[in-house]
C-alpha cells in the first residue's frame, strides 16, 4: 500500500497500417522505481493486420491498477481517449494527492499549450536517468521504447518523438514513464511517501 504514480500514454491511430502502442507505466513515490503494468504492443506479421488497441481492456487494467495500488497520481496524455481520461478522473479524483490542474487531475498533453511545461518535466526525466536516480524493472518494452526515443527541437525546447512519424519502433511507454515520473516528482515535492523514522524505544531504568 505504498504510494505509487501512474503514467498512461494512448493511441488509437492506424497510419499505414500501423498504430501507435499504448502504454500503462507505475512509479514508486519512495525511491523513484518505474514498473509496467501493461504496454499494448501491435503484434508484427499477419497478426497485426487488422490489430487495435483493445480500449476495454485498457479501461479494465487502469481501473485495476486503482484497486490494487495505492495511487496518488495519474498523468495521462488524452489525445483519441478523451473520454476515457474523463471517466477515470470523475471515478478516482478524490484519492489524488497530486493533479495536473484543479480542472483536470489527469489530463497532461505532451503538447499543445504544456509545451514548455512538458519540456521541463523532459529534461527532469533525463537528468534523473543520466544521474541514475531511478530504476526499472527490466521491462523489455520500457527499454526498447526508450531506446526508440529522439529528442526533437521545437520553439519552447527539446521535446520527444519517434525517428520518423511512420516508424515501427514505438515510444509510448517512454512517454508513460516521463508522465509517471513527473507526477513522482509532484508528489515528493508535497512530501508524500517520506519514510518516517521509527520511534526511538525509552529506556527503561
Amino acid at each position: 500500500r505504498e504510494p505509487i504514480t501512474l503514467g498512461f500514454d494512448g493511441s488509437r491511430k492506424r497510419a499505414r497500417g500501423v498504430t501507435d502502442a499504448t502504454a500503462l507505466i507505475g512509479c514508486r513515490v519512495l525511491d523513484g522505481h518505474l514498473f509496467e503494468i501493461q504496454v499494448w504492443e501491435q503484434p508484427t506479421g499477419p497478426a497485426g493486420s487488422d490489430w487495435q488497441v483493445p480500449a476495454v481492456e485498457v479501461d479494465a487494467a487502469v481501473r485495476s491498477a486503482f484497486s490494487r495500488y495505492n495511487v496518488v497520481g495519474f498523468y495521462c496524455d488524452p489525445a483519441k481517449w478523451e473520454s476515457y481520461v474523463a471517466g477515470w478522473e470523475a471515478a478516482y479524483s478524490d484519492r489524488l494527492k497530486v493533479k495536473a490542474s484543479r480542472e483536470h487531475p489527469c489530463e497532461w498533453w505532451m503538447t499543445g499549450g504544456r509545451a514548455s511545461t512538458t519540456v521541463r518535466a523532459l529534461q527532469e526525466f533525463h537528468n534523473a536517468l543520466t544521474d541514475r536516480e531511478m530504476t526499472h524493472d527490466g521491462s523489455h518494452h520500457l527499454t526498447k521504447h526508450i531506446l526508440a526515443s529522439r529528442r526533437r527541437p521545437s520553439r519552447v525546447g527539446l521535446q520527444i518523438s519517434k525517428e520518423n512519424p511512420d516508424s515501427p519502433n514505438k515510444i509510448d511507454a517512454a512517454v508513460a514513464a516521463v508522465l509517471a515520473w513527473t507526477a513522482r516528482v509532484d508528489a515528493v515535492s508535497k512530501g508524500i511517501g517520506e519514510m518516517t523514522k521509527p520511534a526511538i524505544p525509552r529506556r527503561i531504568r
